[in-house]
């Protein structure tokens, strides 16, 4: 049961990213990967001063957070 509602709120949560990416469209290259159990969604700014990020959602209950190149 607590799986279900784990992947319920997980599928919400990229729902909602997946609903914001349009909204920086024109400020950043946005890519979204679907993988062996993980979401991922890389944002690289087409501003130099601004840092890129990659967010990682995992069904196993984990997520990642790279900015610039630091996890």
């Amino acid at each position: 049961m607590q799986d279900d509602a784990f992947r319920s709120r997980l599928q919400a949560t990229i729902a909602a990213l997946r609903y914001w990416v349009p909204a920086v469209s024109d400020a950043a290259r946005v890519e979204e990967r679907d993988a062996d159990g993980s979401w991922q969604l890389a944002v690289r700014p087409l501003f130099k001063s601004a840092c890129p990020f990659t967010l990682t959602l995992s069904s196993n209950h984990t997520w990642g957070l790279a900015i610039n190149g630091v996890t």
